[in-house]
């Protein structure tokens, strides 16, 4: 779960940014799909307190 915090919290600092630097909404977009690319084999579910990888 503090994975997913941390990447929650990233992503909330990367909108403030975007919104003070008044990006584009492509340029945010693509800002997203990169964290998301980032940071997609570090996700995982946890079932019966095992983790299991996506």
């Amino acid at each position: 779960m503090r994975d997913l915090k941390k990447i929650h919290e990233r992503a909330i600092k990367i909108i403030e940014l975007a919104e003070k630097e008044k990006w584009s909404e492509e340029e945010l977009l693509t800002t997203i799909d990169l964290l998301h690319l980032q940071n997609q084999n570090n996700l995982f579910l946890t079932v019966n307190d095992e983790k299991k990888y996506e």
